[in-house]
């Protein structure tokens, strides 16, 4: 079905890299959001008035709160679109986010609001009325939040939206919501039992909880994330498919919204690179990658002594130790510098964040040994730095 909908009102709906494709997705989620929640807050709120529950009435008022969300989400993917300017050269893609956040911050403070209610409904409950048809109504309810959330996810998959995940998570949860309120309305009929108090407490709690997940996973993302493993892979993959280059590390991505990724790598050639070739390598990688990727990476030139018999024997040990001893760490540009009295062997050293300060001086510790072992006139330098690629 949701296909379907999608031929009748996105043209060329397949193109979902294309910018104004993107928006027509998100603009006519917004509009089915609107409708279906604004019908389901209507219907609710008639229902909990009708049968004087306050779970029925935090529902209704969560559908509301998802139709502002519709409209947020509306205006942001109309903002997200506008092209880069003066003020704003890396366009405006990170909208998307701050929509989310906003959905979020609704969703909380609705949330902290039907918990107070419920409390005090439990502590002086009314009785609820009920019928078989009102029942059905909130059975039905339930459903169309399942299909909401199932359409919005696809979409959101599609284009790889956060607003849309937020908006495909949070009908889940109304589904569960109605689902709950559905069982204890139906639970009261059969036992004379009023447990409404306590399931607006579970409601109140249900949004407390969707909203704070989707403000930490796109906070996580405004603030900065690893780097993906898989893409991080695929990049290196493409710059050191150019014969010279014998080795890659220090990715980092910057992220402004779909489209508008930013990257830079140091790259590692041999030291007797002309400068000319050593120009064009940079450039048909950074080329290369845009073309493949639609990334926009800067790569930064490192020379390698790939004929140092010295270094590569110890650089050999290092990392046949690493690999074994330490799997999460990385090092890489090994250089001998300094050879006036006794020559520095330096390189750098990625270690995982967690690494706790002890772990770090042990580990230094061998690898001083090891380059002494091979050679006491080489003084080791180690140079540790974090990695910003996604790890398991």
């Amino acid at each position: 079905m949701t296909n379907l909908l999608l031929k009748s009102f996105v043209k060329n709906y397949n193109d979902t890299e294309n910018e104004t494709v993107r928006e027509k997705y998100g603009v006519f989620s917004s509009i089915v959001g609107i409708i279906l929640n604004m019908a389901l807050f209507v219907l609710k709120f008639i229902l909990g008035i009708v049968i004087n529950s306050v779970a029925v009435t935090a529902d209704a008022f969560n559908n509301l709160s998802d139709c502002a969300s519709s409209v947020l989400s509306f205006l942001g993917f109309k903002i997200a679109n506008r092209p880069a300017d003066k003020k704003h050269p890396f366009g405006y893609g990170r909208t998307d986010e701050i929509i989310s956040l906003i959905i979020a911050a609704s969703i909380l403070l609705l949330g902290y609001e039907f918990i107070r209610t419920s409390i005090s409904n439990i502590l002086m409950p009314t009785q609820i009325t009920y019928s078989l048809f009102l029942i059905a109504l909130l059975a039905v309810g339930s459903l169309v939040k399942v299909w909401m959330f199932v359409f919005n996810r696809k979409l959101g998959k599609a284009i790889d939206s956060a607003t849309l995940r937020a908006i495909s998570i949070d009908s889940l949860n109304d589904a569960i919501i109605t689902g709950v309120t559905f069982i204890s309305i139906a639970f009261t009929a059969f036992t004379g039992i009023v447990i409404d108090g306590f399931i607006g407490v579970f409601v109140a709690l249900m949004l407390l909880r969707s909203g704070f997940n989707i403000a930490k996973d796109n906070l996580n993302s405004i603030l900065g994330s690893p780097v993906d493993k898989d893409k991080a892979e695929q990049i290196k993959e493409i710059v050191l498919s150019f014969g010279g280059i014998v080795g890659v590390h220090d990715l980092i991505i910057h992220s402004y919204g779909h489209g508008r990724h930013f990257a830079t790598i140091h790259a590692e050639i041999a030291n007797d690179t002309s400068f000319y070739d050593a120009h064009t390598l940079r450039e048909s990688a950074e080329k290369a990658v845009f073309e493949q990727l639609s990334i926009y990476l800067t790569v930064g030139l490192d020379v390698s002594e790939i004929n140092n018999k010295a270094l590569i024997l110890i650089k050999e040990k290092i990392i046949k130790f690493l690999a074994k001893a330490y799997p999460t760490t990385n090092a890489h540009d090994f250089r001998i510098t300094n050879c006036e009295e006794q020559c520095d062997f330096a390189f750098e050293l990625e270690v995982p964040h967690d690494f706790t300060e002890d772990e770090q001086s042990r580990l230094v510790t061998s690898l001083e040994a090891i380059v002494e072992a091979t050679d006491e006139n080489y003084n080791c330098i180690v140079n540790l730095e974090y990695g910003y690629i996604e790890r398991e």
